[in-house]
């Protein structure tokens, strides 16, 4: 005949059961993808958010040397999932839906192109303010610069517009590319 003790224990090992199912469910579901730009070639170092639509929790990975990313322990629900990168456009899966006990894949192909950085037409609008007050202005020299022990003229307002005219170059050759 079975002990009091050995009948506890089992009833205690039966009612525990049912709570570690779930959970050992849940510890599977996870959302994975691999990250390329339009050429094929994988992009380590993206950020990847899964937003729940539901509840709003957010999750995040970093795509690693290969350009994998793994967010595991995802709850169930639909997600927006979007990955940015420096350098390319943002790319967004919307709606992924997520159940229990699964792995979604999500893969995403980013686009280069989404520089940040001056707007050609905010620098030419710069540029040509700049070339305004200029031409309304004096031309001033300076004739001591400080720190060289010189006497050299400089016209500031020629030595700016080059700057200016530079940028202007530098940024147009990025929108190229």
């Amino acid at each position: 005949m079975p002990s009091r003790l050995s009948v506890w224990l089992a009833l205690l090992a039966l009612l525990a059961l049912p709570g570690t199912l779930p959970a050992q469910l849940a510890s599977q579901t996870a959302l994975v993808g691999t990250i390329s730009d339009s050429n094929g070639g994988v992009l380590p170092g993206a950020q990847v958010v899964a937003t729940n639509l539901g509840t709003k929790d957010t999750f995040e990975a970093t795509t690693n040397a290969e350009g994998y990313y793994n967010i595991p322990f995802v709850r169930p629900g639909r997600y927006d999932v979007t990955v940015t990168l420096s350098g390319f456009q943002t790319f967004k899966a919307t709606g992924v839906d997520i159940a229990t006990n699964q792995v979604v894949r999500v893969n995403g192909v980013l686009t280069a192109g989404g520089i940040t950085g001056p707007n050609v037409k905010q620098v030419r609008r710069v540029h040509e303010a700049w070339r305004a007050m200029v031409e309304r202005a004096p031309q001033a020299q300076y004739t001591n610069v400080p720190g060289s022990g010189h006497q050299m003229p400089i016209e500031v307002p020629e030595v700016v517009s080059s700057a200016i005219d530079g940028i202007l170059h530098t940024v147009e050759q990025e929108r190229i590319r």
